[in-house]
């Protein structure tokens, strides 16, 4: 399975690097589009990192990245000897694992020519992601053979493979740049910035985020650094809570809070005197399916209010709230469980010691330190 991965011309360098190294170690030739005085750019690029084991060439055209690449082109890598195009944006990222079953997916179906997968969307920052999923995916692998192109497309599961794109995660010109590069006009761009892009930094729980068709990007949430490709490891843009904003401390704890009905004055109460009672350095992250309790959490300063879909089960509402928690200590809990002193010291007293198994009261119980 001899496979190139082709790099549509690029707006920046931003995360090329992260790019190239999720996806050498599977590929056998690695070509980047190039027009006008980007060569040169590129060069002096690529002349600054090392440690590929597979060519890394430059080649003149330009091409969607949502589709096969030009005949042309897939005659010159034919004639490379190549037999697959992973089909590449200087912001698509893969982890290591989805990558390579993704690949063995592919050769488990010789009847398709194309394979289109999942992509998550990363917005503002690596630390937001678009949830759920873009359902339109792109096409990320193709054939080259001869009569490929007649072969039909497969939309690989999810489960299988994903490609982790961050156009959308960047600087405001940065953003846009890519996306006048995929066609946007200046003007759609420009009401897109004004009633979604910047809004939104003051409306978190804003919808419908997607600058062409609104409803694709149906919302960003907080998500922990596990979930990013590992060639995301160590990137500066990992610093910043969105792009041009430093990330806060990591948090002592994090409570994530289960709310289980659409009572917006009770949430309101209840966060209210919930953070009374711990520490500045203590998140408060408020789950529910319920947009007014959501947006009554929303209006405490502080709080980070997470959507999770209508009839999840308790333990995937709270499991929903632990991926956007920046702590590694979290604490589970509902509206009814009331808190009393300076239970949460106790909390983080009881994780210091080893072997210690902490236990919280259930449905109506009362937490605190005695």
């Amino acid at each position: 399975m001899k496979i190139a991965a082709i790099y549509r011309p690029l707006a920046d360098f931003d995360y090329l690097e992260a790019s190239l190294r999720s996806v050498a170690r599977n590929v056998d030739l690695i070509l980047i589009g190039v027009t006008g005085r980007d060569e040169a750019a590129l060069a002096g690029f690529l002349s600054g990192i090392s440690g590929f084991e597979v060519p890394v060439e430059p080649i003149r055209g330009d091409w969607s990245v949502d589709g096969a690449p030009p005949r042309e082109l897939g005659e010159t890598l034919a004639a490379k000897g190549m037999e697959w195009a992973l089909l590449m944006d200087g912001q698509d990222v893969y982890s290591a694992d989805d990558l390579e079953r993704l690949l063995a997916f592919a050769e488990d179906h010789p009847e398709a020519g194309q394979f289109r997968a999942r992509v998550h969307h990363y917005w503002k920052s690596p630390r937001y992601r678009i949830d759920p999923p873009d359902p339109a995916g792109q096409v990320a692998l193709c054939r080259l053979s001869s009569g490929a192109g007649k072969l039909p497309a497969v939309t690989v599961p999810g489960e299988v493979g994903a490609c982790h794109s961050f156009t959308f995660a960047g600087p405001t010109s940065t953003v846009l740049r890519r996306l006048q590069r995929t066609g946007l006009t200046a003007q759609a761009a420009a009401n897109w910035r004004k009633t979604v892009w910047e809004t939104w930094n003051g409306n978190r729980m804003q919808r419908n985020l997607h600058p062409e068709q609104a409803e694709r990007f149906r919302a960003a949430v907080r998500i922990q650094p596990a979930l990013l490709p590992e060639a995301m490891a160590g990137h500066p843009r990992l610093d910043e809570e969105i792009a041009g904003q430093k990330l806060a401390a990591p948090s002592a704890c994090g409570l994530v809070i289960a709310v289980r009905n659409d009572d917006a004055a009770t949430t309101r109460a209840f966060v209210h005197t919930l953070a009374e009672t711990i520490p500045d350095d203590c998140e408060i992250l408020v789950v529910s399916a319920e947009r007014n309790a959501l947006r009554a959490a929303a209006s405490v300063p502080g709080v980070t209010a997470v959507e999770a879909a209508a009839h999840t089960p308790l333990i995937d509402v709270w499991r929903r709230g632990a991926k956007s928690a920046l702590s590694n200590n979290l604490v589970l809990m509902t509206t009814d469980l009331r808190t009393t002193g300076d239970w949460v010291e106790g909390f983080l007293s009881a994780l210091e010691q080893d072997g210690a198994t902490v236990y919280l009261p259930g449905r109506g119980g009362e937490l605190g330190t005695e």
